[in-house]
């Protein structure tokens, strides 16, 4: 172990009122503390050995993270023969809490995700929508903050997981053991269904594994790439003159609802069937009050389409972007993207998006996205209760 520390000689008192002046005094701070007992051996290898031990240890094998203050040891009779020496050694830490957050929370968990934002796009996006407490409308979610605690005061947000409206749950946390602790809170305090895990691939696998998750069927379960641009670096467009782009609300809403519907299937694992359908109609009433998709048009027909997930002042999520079968492999959707993230570059933003299909790669690629992580796209193909698993 290295640092140094402070010796102190002395007698536990209940009170320093009758001390006299010349004697030294030393309060021990009243907070939460590790407490580890070696078996007799000789010093200083029972002391050294100790401290490496506890210095492997994680929050989980602590009770909490370390908070390095006032951390100490104490030598007693115990230790009268260096050669049998026993100890004890305490390490103060922070006292882990989960709590469902509320809408005070809101700034805090903003500031969090704010330089993850890249990987956490759909939680912020919903967080902007719809605020942070859930009442059952869309986009609402029931978010559990993992914060570490000093002195009964929550200090600083480490993580957080989410159960959305319509069952699908998101997370983000600092290591492995938030993660960890935040999956078991979650697992005890919800009612409602799940019905996929989204979110960087590590910690989705990792939720999905612990939630019970692997033997089911999935309607998706795709670790897909996630790719980033600088609009900066994108050059001027120029469009043919026998395409246009306009926006989806001037487009038959009836081949909308067909493309989305013929993406669900194919892209998400939708069953086609009652549910899928009325799933597209709800996605189009939103999008087009959102006035945020756009179709190219060749000769005055709707061939391919460009929607944001979502859009902040610094970044944009693009996605998904269709074309049918049809008018595929002519470069239409390269086309449209190229003009739509053009329109933001006026904006000066950047632009994430995330697939696993090689032609789509090789499109992003070349119009300068670079990969920057990985996201993984899980749905179940019938959403489940815990009980159920």
């Amino acid at each position: 172990m290295n640092g140094d520390s402070t010796y102190f000689i002395g007698e536990e008192v209940t009170s320093f009122e009758e001390i006299d002046k010349e004697f030294e005094t030393l309060t021990i701070p009243v907070q939460n503390y590790a407490k580890f007992t070696n078996q007799p051996g000789p010093m200083p290898t029972v002391c050294i050995d100790m401290g490496q031990n506890i210095w492997k240890m994680n929050a989980s094998d602590l009770g909490g993270q370390r908070a390095y203050i006032a951390d100490f040891e104490v030598y007693d009779q115990r230790s009268e023969n260096p050669e049998q020496a026993v100890l004890d050694i305490l390490y103060r830490y922070s006292k882990m809490n989960i709590s469902l957050l509320k809408s005070q929370d809101t700034q805090v968990l903003e500031e969090y995700l704010a330089p993850h934002k890249a990987e956490c796009m759909f939680i912020c996006s919903n967080l902007k929508a719809t605020g942070i407490e859930y009442g059952g409308s869309d986009f609402e979610g029931e978010y559990f903050g993992y914060f570490d605690k000093h002195d009964g005061h929550l200090e600083r947000l480490l993580g957080v997981i989410i159960h959305y409206w319509n069952g699908n749950v998101m997370m983000h946390a600092e290591d492995h053991d938030v993660l960890e602790k935040l999956i078991l809170h979650l697992k005890k305090n919800i009612s409602r269904s799940v019905a996929g895990i989204l979110g960087p691939n590590i910690q989705a696998e990792h939720v999905i594994k612990k939630l019970g998750l692997l033997g089911l069927s999935f309607g998706i379960n795709s670790n897909e790439g996630l790719y980033e641009i600088n609009l900066e670096a994108l050059n001027e467009l120029s469009m043919p003159s026998n395409v246009q782009v306009v926006s989806a609300q001037n487009v038959p809403k009836n081949i909308l609802i067909e493309w989305m519907k013929s993406y669900d299937i194919e892209a998400l694992g939708a069953l086609n069937d009652e549910t899928v359908e009325k799933q597209v109609q709800e996605h189009w009433n939103l999008r087009l009050q959102k006035n945020d998709s756009l179709v190219l048009l060749l000769d005055e027909t709707p061939v391919a389409l460009s929607p944001f997930n979502a859009r902040f002042a610094d970044m944009v999520q693009v996605g998904p972007v269709w074309t049918p079968p049809e008018y595929r492999n002519k470069g239409f959707a390269r086309l449209l993207l190229a003009y739509t993230l053009y329109q933001e570059k006026l904006k000066g933003k950047k632009a994430i998006l995330f697939t696993d299909n090689p032609a789509e790669i090789k499109v992003y690629l070349a119009l300068g996205f670079k990969k920057i992580g990985n996201y993984r796209l899980t749905l179940l193909e019938k959403p489940v209760q815990f009980q159920e698993i």
